[in-house]
């Protein structure tokens, strides 16, 4: 069983309605499950709120009591490095994530899964970054930033469970940061949810018999 982690119903949402995904509980996270096209390997999808604690609970929840065996934490996130590099819409896969107030230690994410994807480190802090004077320090300590990464990450090292994570930039945690997340947050949901579950289908597909 894969469990997979969105901080909110609006990332969620297209995988869920391309997925077919049925929500079997609402709290205390909701829950919702689906099986990818032509596979035997059943999918929960958590709804964990945005914030550390809230995907930390949700990721413990998902390997302690639901048994996954992979997490996956999906979504948006914001660029703290404004170049050719980093594009809003471009989707990553997030090769390490540090928290921003545990500047020495950094998880490394698993790197078997998304392999065509652009690698890209993550730092996770407390609260939403639009003020010039955070972004400028956190830039000094990883490529994009979100609220949640990290967090789940380190939970999954506790636990021994293999960890991915699949981010679309939807701004560059600046002044019109808050704007741009409202503009950008639909198409790019739209991205994360088809690169996920193409990726599902490939690794999760039916073994010849």
């Amino acid at each position: 069983m894969i469990g997979l982690i969105f901080a909110t119903g609006m990332e969620a949402g297209p995988l869920l309605a391309e997925a077919e995904a049925v929500c079997f509980e609402n709290r205390p996270i909701a829950l919702y499950k689906f099986l990818p096209e032509a596979s035997n390997t059943e999918c929960l999808v958590a709804i964990s709120g945005m914030g550390g604690v809230s995907a930390a609970l949700s990721a413990q929840s998902l390997i302690c009591i639901h048994k996954v065996e992979r997490i996956i934490h999906a979504g948006i996130c914001g660029a703290l490095v404004q170049n050719e590099s980093i594009k809003i819409g471009e989707v990553f896969r997030v090769t390490e994530a540090r928290e921003a107030l545990r500047k020495k230690k950094v998880f490394s994410l698993d790197r078997e899964w998304w392999n065509a994807l652009k690698g890209a480190s993550m730092v996770t802090s407390e609260r939403p970054v639009f003020e010039k004077d955070t972004r400028k320090r956190l830039s000094a300590l990883g490529d994009l930033v979100d609220m949640e990464s990290a967090v789940i990450a380190r939970v999954a090292k506790m636990y021994d469970v293999p960890c991915s994570i699949v981010k679309g930039v939807t701004d560059f945690a600046d002044r019109d940061g808050k704007e741009m997340v409202k503009k950008t947050i639909g198409p790019v949901s739209e991205k994360v949810s088809k690169i996920v579950l193409q990726e599902l289908g490939k690794k999760l597909g039916k073994k010849p018999e």
